[in-house]
């Protein structure tokens, strides 16, 4: 077998390659984890929350799903339709959890 064989069968074979075991269990519930990090809840409460519904997720699990899935703008996005409907409504909505700076609370900083 040549080279360019044998790098074609590689390519060939890169192309109809599936990884194993690479599911995600949040993702059919994208829009539930993101109502609930809009009402600022953290990823402690979420997990919970899941779990106490039947779905086994840890907050590892729960951050890493809102890092990559999430930006900032898509949680404040939501959290404005949340307050906007809710005023249509006449419901009230809690308001979010403030959040303190790192260097106030003592921890070290990240993503917020």
């Amino acid at each position: 077998m040549d080279a360019v064989e044998q790098r074609e069968r590689i390519l060939e074979d890169a192309h109809r390659a599936v990884p194993a075991g690479r599911q995600v269990r949040l993702a059919p519930h994208r829009e539930a984890v993101l109502i609930y990090r809009a009402r600022g809840f953290s990823y402690e409460q979420i997990a919970a929350a899941l779990n106490r519904l039947g779905l086994q997720a840890s907050p590892t699990n729960v951050g890493l799903f809102c890092r990559r899935h999430f930006r900032k703008a898509d949680i404040q996005r939501k959290r404005l339709e949340l307050e906007t409907a809710a005023s249509v409504s006449g419901t009230p909505v809690p308001a979010p959890t403030p959040r303190v700076p790192s260097f106030i609370s003592g921890r070290r900083g990240g993503r917020s």
